[in-house]
């Protein structure tokens, strides 16, 4: 699954996409603060998910997953972020919101990549990496600099060509972002709700990240991530 562009995939998983410039004019003036602008937004929802079919389907996944691992999911919410302050400001489409660990939302980030590129950056950076075992939050935290250093490379590559010379298109992005992902963001893609093993997929990664920040879930959390 691919998407014409980044605005379809947001409105594929949230049911509507962001308003672009209109955006930052809109909250240029607002003071920058994400458990404010969290709280807001989680208030705000009348909803516990995205009204779309991938919506919905990411957040019962998530909630399985949570009570497979005997956390109580009572008030879990998936709630979009799209044209909010929060999409602004923290760079999320999205959040996942558990009351029973309410300091660390998950805030998801939707990113248009092709998956057969994403499987050739993936193969690449697992071959690049210097630990022992190429975990998932390795990937994300790859694809998250990734995603980064390729905006930042945009723009500066913009930049040279306005002085009349052009930059040399490197093979991998990392390199140009001294940004490190926030061990709670995450990153979806086509590849992630193109079907429901992806969907499952991506629902344990965010299940077992929120259920470690349960009080009493670490340890369980921890062998269920070994298996």
């Amino acid at each position: 699954m691919f998407f014409k562009s980044g605005f379809d995939l947001e409105d594929t998983v949230f049911g509507h996409h962001s308003s672009g410039g209109q955006l930052f004019r809109k909250f240029k003036r607002k003071r920058k603060d994400f458990s404010d602008d969290l709280n807001s937004l989680i208030t705000k929802s009348s909803d516990v998910h995205p009204s779309t079919q991938i919506g919905g389907s990411l957040y019962w996944l998530t909630k399985k997953e949570l009570e497979k691992l005997g956390v109580d999911t009572a008030g879990f919410m998936f709630v979009s972020a799209i044209d909010s302050i929060t999409d602004l400001r923290h760079f999320s489409d999205g959040v996942f919101y558990l009351p029973s660990a309410p300091q660390f939302p998950v805030t998801v980030d939707a990113y248009n990549i092709h998956p057969n590129v994403l499987e050739i950056l993936e193969d690449f950076w697992i071959d690049d990496f210097v630990g022992d075992k190429y975990a998932v939050s390795d990937f994300q935290s790859d694809l998250f600099q990734y995603k980064n250093g390729l905006t930042e490379w945009k723009r500066n590559s913009q930049a040279s060509e306005a002085e009349g010379f052009m930059l040399v298109t490197p093979v991998d992005f990392r390199q140009h972002t001294r940004k490190r992902r926030p061990e709670n963001h995450f990153i979806i893609t086509p590849r992630d709700i193109g079907d429901r093993a992806g969907r499952r997929a991506f629902a344990r990664m965010v299940a077992r990240y929120l259920a470690s920040k349960v009080p009493g879930q670490e340890q369980k959390t921890a062998q269920q991530s070994h298996k």
